[in-house]
């Protein structure tokens, strides 16, 4: 889990790369593209692929005859990586929000341009980052994208295990408890809160939270059918079309207030 987390730091970097790319207007434009490429990527390498990893491998000629059988490893391999994500939940919140609090790599950052960088600097120049080198000072802001697309993973370890590894709830929910202390505080204190993206992230965050739950419940329906529970299974489905239609309503009728309420009302 400790590799898997450094990996995941920075693909945020890397997705933001490729959203400038795409030639977006504004920074909020680009942040918005770079959550959506986070979290899909978090989902299906962390969650789907980290799940059926082994057995993709043990079983790949037999997929590629049938695909619909990835279905079959999907059920019986994710109730058994339960204490794998448990693992990965703990590493995340407290090895990335230890290093949150600490702020090491921003320290050797300020370091590296206090002795390397140009000793005369005008008002503008001391405002800006040098070669990618910030002040103390000039923190920038809270990197939404990444925070965000963890939640979403949060989400989908919750709602997929509440019902196959209900232990697992205690952990997301100590995550979401220490990532809601920690994030407030460095917001209001630490992160200059004048790049706010205006409340763009929230519907998004929505729409991904209500998709989530959706797939989730198909995973367990999956898990259940494979065990040859249908009884169920049949109790299940009038919740998954619920589910279904609430999305399609919220898609149609999206939160104006959302839309426009800054990040810093919500902390």
């Amino acid at each position: 889990p400790l590799l898997i987390v450094w990996v995941i730091l920075q693909i945020p970097k890397i997705m933001r790369m490729f959203s400038m790319w795409e030639g977006h207007v504004s920074a909020t434009d680009v942040g918005a593209a770079t959550y959506a490429k986070v979290v899909f990527f978090t989902l299906t390498q962390v969650f789907f692929v980290s799940a059926i990893s082994s057995s993709l491998l043990e079983q790949l000629q037999a997929i590629l005859d049938r695909p619909i059988l990835i279905v079959d490893i999907l059920a019986q391999s994710l109730p058994t990586k339960s204490v794998y994500f448990i693992n990965y939940l703990l590493v995340k919140a407290f090895l990335s929000l230890a290093f949150e609090l600490l702020r090491p790599f921003t320290a050797v950052s300020a370091l590296i341009r206090r002795k390397c960088g140009p000793k005369h600097q005008t008002e503008k120049m001391k405002g800006e980052p040098w070669r990618g080198f910030n002040k103390l000072q000039n923190p920038g802001g809270l990197a939404l994208p990444g925070i965000q697309a963890h939640m979403c993973l949060c989400f989908m370890v919750t709602f997929t295990y509440s019902a196959l590894a209900p232990i697992a709830m205690l952990v997301t929910a100590a995550s979401f408890g220490v990532s809601a202390l920690v994030y407030r505080q460095q917001y209001a204190y630490v992160y200059d809160p004048r790049g706010d993206s205006g409340g763009t992230f929230w519907p998004a965050s929505a729409q991904y939270a209500m998709s989530i739950n959706i797939v989730s419940l198909v995973v367990i329906i999956a898990v259940i059918g494979a065990k040859q529970g249908f009884a169920q299974m049949g109790l299940l489905f009038p919740l998954l079309v619920v589910l279904v239609l609430f999305k399609a309503y919220h898609s149609g009728a999206p939160l104006h207030v959302a839309k426009t309420l800054p990040s810093r009302i919500c902390v």
